[in-house]
């Protein structure tokens, strides 16, 4: 909490003023969100990002960035858990580098990241102090969030499978998969891996990767949101909210989605 006051007050002593359209921006750093399930979205960005700009992708440590590594960027890791100490000390390291541009895809410690980075132009889909490119789509779907900031900036961006480097789905007979996070439920395919996908025709499954990777492979899935969670998935999908427990009921309820 004293951390993101502090950044906060540092942010409003050293908000920059802004024009349009952008100028001189050549260097960018990209913080995805952090958020389960949530990363991999970024992916068209980077790939849009990476072949205009020099661009510096933050990740958390010991995440796996093998996505990540196909395009040409940097990745920069960053703690888990920050603090005020853990922001200090990353500045240090950050000291030799300089950036135009910053995007934050998450929604706290917007403020500390301006901050590491000596408050860039700093752009978001989320409201903080620092944030002077603020991006408000009409959907608040992610992905149609994260387009509109890509088109604020003059950039497309395109939610292509290709992004992934993974072999193309074909479509298989009515075999449903159901990821090995949501329980054990007889009758299903147990979906754990990305290989796994291959092998369903449509995957019942909670906000995690390989939700995402769906997504990107254009196969057919339920999401599983808890009632609360704020999410707001691509528009393919459907979803089914639950209250507590993960029960035979509300994976019935999948199915009944599923061949609605």
């Amino acid at each position: 909490m004293l951390g993101n006051t502090l950044f906060s007050i540092l942010a409003r002593i050293r908000s920059k003023r802004i024009e349009f359209p952008l100028k001189g921006v050549k260097r960018v750093a990209l913080r995805p969100s952090i958020f389960q399930g949530e990363i991999l979205y970024s992916l068209p960005l980077v790939k849009a990002l990476s072949s205009e700009y020099d661009l510096t992708v933050f990740l958390t440590e010991n995440r796996g960035f093998k996505y990540f590594e196909r395009f040409p960027i940097e990745i920069m890791e960053y703690p888990t858990t920050l603090s005020l100490l853990s922001v200090f000390l990353l500045r240090k390291r950050l000291k030799h580098l300089s950036f135009d541009l910053f995007i934050d895809l998450n929604r706290n410690w917007i403020d500390a990241f301006s901050f590491l980075l000596d408050f860039p132009i700093t752009a978001s889909i989320y409201e903080d102090t620092s944030v002077n490119l603020l991006v408000r789509s009409r959907s608040r779907s992610i992905i149609e969030s994260y387009q509109s900031l890509m088109e604020l900036l003059g950039l497309s961006v395109s939610w292509e499978k290709e992004v992934l480097g993974l072999k193309r789905w074909k479509k298989k007979d009515e075999r449903v998969g159901i990821s090995s996070d949501v329980g054990v439920f007889p009758g299903f395919l147990k979906v754990s891996r990305a290989e796994d996908l291959y092998e369903i025709s449509s995957l019942i499954t909670k906000k995690n990767t390989l939700s995402t990777i769906a997504f990107f492979l254009e196969i057919p899935q339920v999401l599983l949101l808890k009632e609360g969670d704020n999410f707001q998935p691509p528009p393919s999908m459907k979803v089914v909210r639950y209250a507590g427990l993960i029960t035979a009921k509300v994976i019935e309820s999948c199915l009944n989605t599923n061949n609605g």
